[in-house]
């Protein structure tokens, strides 16, 4: 099965479907993304230049609300600082390693004890520091 996200305007992800896999095959049998996308705008209506095929391209999965960008060919998460009211830290993408980065700078490293107990840094905006963690599961 191959998942495709349907995207707005904005390159917004708004849903996700699973197409199955014979639904991509040209005549060699070779997968192809148009023909996935041809078979969605023909049963959906949706343009079929909005449907994207994540074929695990990318270090982040593709889910509704993560943004497409076409130029990297990746999808990127919501932005992890900002709260509903968009509040929180500032973070920006860096395009070459394929992530978000915090303003503030990345949380310490953890040692190896810390990562053995499944602990981790969250950023605590009350008191703008990173707070380290257990991981209740």
């Amino acid at each position: 099965m191959a998942n495709f996200g349907k995207i707005n305007e904005a390159n917004v992800v708004l849903s996700v479907l699973k197409v199955d896999d014979k639904q991509l095959l040209d005549g060699d049998g070779v997968k192809q993304e148009s023909l996935g996308q041809a078979f969605l705008e023909n049963i959906t209506g949706w343009p079929a230049n909005q449907w994207i095929w994540d074929y695990g391209q990318g270090t982040h999965p593709m889910v509704i609300g993560s943004e497409w960008d076409s130029a990297n060919q990746i999808f990127w998460p919501l932005d992890p600082g900002m709260d509903a009211n968009g509040a929180g830290v500032c973070w920006h993408k860096d395009i070459p390693e394929k992530r978000w980065i915090p303003d503030v700078g990345d949380p310490p490293e953890l040692t190896q004890e810390e990562k053995d107990q499944n602990k981790y840094y969250l950023w605590n905006e009350q008191d703008q520091n990173y707070k380290l963690t257990q991981n209740p599961y």
